[in-house]
């Protein structure tokens, strides 16, 4: 594109969002998809709200479907959203 790089930077930053989504969506492991919400929430820029929303989603799929894999437990849960929205 032009010579100041913008270009380039916007397509290495769509390419990296490619590979993180789809690692998140081809993910059956709750603790991934988890480790995920994150970079994507940053990347998209989320609200406290959104990013709590989608580790609630999370949760509440893998807690009922064994398809997701392994449940975590409460104690996993609190850490991770400790984690998450740390400031």
């Amino acid at each position: 594109m032009g010579n100041d790089g913008v270009g380039d930077d916007h397509l290495l930053n769509v390419e990296y969002l490619k590979n993180v989504v789809f690692s998140y969506m081809t993910s059956s492991r709750a603790v991934e998809k988890v480790s995920l919400v994150p970079v994507i929430a940053t990347i998209l820029n989320f609200t406290s709200n959104e990013k709590e929303r989608a580790m609630e989603s999370i949760r509440q799929y893998s807690g009922g479907s064994a398809s997701v894999g392994e449940a975590l437990s409460a104690d996993t849960w609190s850490n991770l959203r400790r984690a998450l929205f740390r400031t």
